[in-house]
C-alpha cells in the first residue's frame, strides 16, 4: 500500500548500540535565554519561550495601536 512505510535496511548498518546510547553532556548544549521556557510557571501553565510569547503580541498587531491617530468624539 502507498500509505505504509517500506523499511530500507541501509541505515541499520550505521546504527549500533554504542551510537544509540551516546548522549551529549547537558553543559555542552547551549540554548539562548530567549529560547528557554519560562522558569516560573506561576502565571499560567505555558511552557513557551520568551521569544514565542513576544511573537504572540506581534501576531495580534497590538503594536499598530500606537501608530493610529487619536479619534475625537467632540464636535
Amino acid at each position: 500500500m502507498d500509505s505504509e512505510y517500506q523499511r530500507d535496511g541501509r541505515l541499520m548498518d550505521m546504527i549500533d548500540e554504542k551510537w544509540r546510547a551516546d548522549q551529549l553532556p547537558k553543559e555542552d548544549i547551549q540554548v539562548p535565554i530567549t529560547a528557554r521556557p519560562e522558569p516560573e510557571q506561576d502565571n499560567g501553565q505555558s511552557a513557551e519561550s520568551l521569544q514565542e510569547q513576544e511573537q504572540k503580541w506581534l501576531d495580534i498587531a497590538l503594536s499598530s495601536l500606537n501608530n493610529m491617530p487619536p479619534t475625537s468624539t467632540q464636535s
